[in-house]
């Protein structure tokens, strides 16, 4: 298939198969809730609207630092912790719902019926290799960081076929090497349709500048496209 067919299958697909968005709602739930509660967990923004820096109160910059002594063990760890295990939720989630929207995409594209809870238990199974191989590529695309971006990006491009390898295939660990060979093959391929969704969420985001949690709610339903368009992608090249 072309790549201008891939993408115009993934869309029909989405828009004929709405349930295919419904996994993603609890994540993107979770991440707009989180994105407006934030900034007032533990009296954070009750602390700033009583006491500014650049206004130390009476007690001048003495009692500025005493204050800010007193407040950042007991309040910014403990946020900080809240929102590593709300992040970490929502990470697993997120991970969850994509990989329903694969197994619904393959089986809506191979012309398959299929129900929510058939989708929700068809890859019950494979949720730690998932999360596995989810993790093992985080951790690849953040030590990419530390060398401008340039490592990150070609994992994403090199990797983004792990999760259909072992949903479609059983493939496990296989899987980053089945990855690896199509998109060593249709590397430009792929780096356009990750881009072209990249690019959209870019957009959204620019649009809700001033409100970045629904942005990045949003995004997520703009990830279901890219997903499915992978899927079919992987299903169309693996052969």
């Amino acid at each position: 298939m072309k790549l201008t067919e891939i993408l115009e299958k993934s869309m029909n697909i989405v828009s004929e198969k709405p349930v295919i968005l419904i996994p993603c709602i609890i994540p993107a739930a979770l991440t707009l809730i989180q994105g407006f509660v934030w900034p007032h967990v533990g009296g954070l923004g009750r602390y700033w609207e009583g006491f500014q820096p650049w206004d130390m109160g009476p007690g001048g910059p003495g009692e500025f630092a005493e204050m800010w002594t007193e407040f950042l063990p007991q309040q910014v760890f403990a946020m900080a912790a809240v929102n590593a295990i709300v992040s970490i939720i929502i990470w697993f989630t997120a991970v969850y719902a994509f990989s329903m929207v694969i197994f619904m995409t393959a089986a809506a594209f191979e012309g398959k019926d299929f129900t929510l809870s058939e989708a929700f238990h068809g890859i019950l199974g494979k949720i730690p290799m998932l999360v596995l191989a989810a993790a093992i590529v985080w951790v690849l695309k953040f030590f990419g960081i530390c060398t401008l971006c340039i490592v990150t990006f070609i994992v994403w491009i090199l990797f983004a076929l792990v999760k259909q390898g072992i949903i479609l295939d059983n493939l496990g660990f296989d899987s980053f090497s089945a990855s690896y060979n199509i998109a060593r093959k249709d590397f430009f391929d792929i780096m356009l349709i990750l881009g072209l969704f990249f690019v959209i969420k870019i957009v959204i985001g620019l649009m809700l500048f001033l409100v970045p949690p629904v942005g990045d709610a949003l995004s997520y339903f703009v990830d279901i496209f890219s997903v499915a368009a992978l899927t079919i992608f992987y299903i169309d090249r693996k052969g």
